[in-house]
């Protein structure tokens, strides 16, 4: 990878700066160096500055290292002790000429190229760093520790005990992979992992879309403070947790006990989802739940609509602060739906045993299957309307209606 850094140059007292993309005052030279290694290898640890590292598997350890440099060739050290391999390389980061000093902030001029190409053995300890540049792995089946300060990494085919990632600044890939603990994580990249297989899996991105597909694992967690969530095809044993402080949270294909979805600001959207326990939230956004088997359910949201569809629940609540609550299709056992300004209008095509319905200024609908329901419906301006059941106030279902100043339906069908 090359490396432009922008150098202060002292001449006597005068201080000037060089341009940026000024071209290199003298020619560069070239280096292509490989080394095989002989011995067993079963760690491998390598570094570089600005360098991009990739690893690759195969029947013979060999590592290649590209340079180019004007006045100072990269340092290479390469060394296998006690079953590891050590590999760094570095571009110097101060040179002199004549009377000038090139700061350690770097030499432009020295235009340096430092990248490394490994191949290693399929089962092998992994740590790869480097300030700059690209990380990739691939096919290696041990722990692997990717590291890189700005630039993406990608880690694909392999697995192992446990496969950490970590970019400052970078995307990171993951596919194909068959691990215990797998952990990606940027600081401002987008994440996309595919075909992911774990004990746990952690997606965690500070400013970045994340993008999880076929993943399976004991738990699942995929957080991002900016950007947007997208799942399709989750399983997760245990707990899955999706969250976005400020965007979007879009799952299709869950399977898990315990699932939680919520956005500060943006939409939640489930679809296809099979779990004991179901929780989507949002602060600001609507929130939509579709074609869900669960014992338990809530869909909350302070500002946005709730809607629901296809539901087949013991226990659902559906809250909203200031938006319309909408459910269609819907078969529960008890169902709670409340909004503190919109309208409610729910249907079930099966006959609950409990139905609680009410808005503090919108209308309210309820219409369910026919049979013998305790029915209080009431209103504190509107229309009060039931038709269609059997009312009977000792019955076993119960059905409750209220709104502080809309109309109030309720129906058999």
């Amino acid at each position: 990878m090359r490396r432009w850094i922008l150098a202060a140059v002292v001449v006597g007292f005068a201080v000037s700066m060089v341009p940026a993309q000024a071209e290199p005052g003298v020619p560069r030279h070239h280096h292509s160096e490989t080394r095989p290694i002989t011995g067993v290898v079963r760690s491998v640890v390598v570094s570089g500055d600005y360098s991009n590292i990739a690893v690759t598997t195969g029947p013979k350890t060999v590592v290649t290292a590209t340079e180019a440099w004007n006045f100072t060739q990269p340092k290479l050290s390469v060394s296998l002790s006690h079953k590891v391999l050590k590999v760094d390389i570095r571009c110097d980061d101060g040179t002199s000429l004549a009377d000038t000093v090139f700061l350690d902030g770097g030499n432009l001029l020295n235009d340096c190229t430092d990248d490394l190409r490994l191949t290693v053995p399929v089962r092998v300890a992994l740590r790869a760093k480097t300030y700059l540049g690209n990380v990739s792995a691939q096919g290696v089946h041990g722990v692997q520790r990717l590291r890189s300060g700005a630039g993406s990494i990608t880690v694909r085919d392999g697995g192992g005990r446990s496969v950490s990632t970590y970019s400052g600044q970078g995307d990171v890939m993951a596919s194909h992979l068959r691990g215990g603990v797998v952990t990606l994580k940027t600081d401002a990249g987008s994440i996309a992992a595919t075909d992911v297989t774990g004990s746990r899996v952690t997606l965690d991105s500070g400013q970045g879309d994340l993008a999880a597909t076929r993943v399976a694992a004991t738990s699942a967690s995929v957080e991002t403070e900016a950007g947007n969530v997208t799942v399709d095809s989750l399983a997760a044993e245990h707990r899955t947790e999706l969250k976005s402080w400020q965007g979007s949270v879009t799952a299709s294909g869950l399977r898990s006990a315990a699932i939680s979805a919520a956005s500060d600001a943006g939409d939640v959207t489930l679809a296809n989802v099979r779990s004991d326990d179901v929780d989507a939230r949002s602060g600001q956004g609507t929130v939509k739940v579709q074609h869900v088997v669960t014992r338990s359910m809530e869909a909350k949201t302070d500002a946005g609509d709730v809607e629901l569809t296809a539901v087949m629940a013991r226990t659902a609540v559906a809250l909203s602060g200031q938006g319309r609550v909408t459910g269609r299709a819907l078969d529960v056992r008890a169902l709670t739906a409340t909004s503190d300004a919109g309208i409610v209008d729910v249907y079930t095509i099966n006959a609950p045993t409990a139905v609680t319905v009410r808005s503090g200024q919108g209308d309210v609908s309820a219409t369910v299957a026919n049979s013998t329901y305790d029915v209080r419906a009431s209103s504190g301006q509107g229309r009060v309307t039931v038709e269609g059941l059997t009312i009977y106030s000792r019955a076993s279902r119960s059905i409750t209606a209220h709104s502080d100043a809309g109309d109030v339906t309720v129906r058999g069908h």
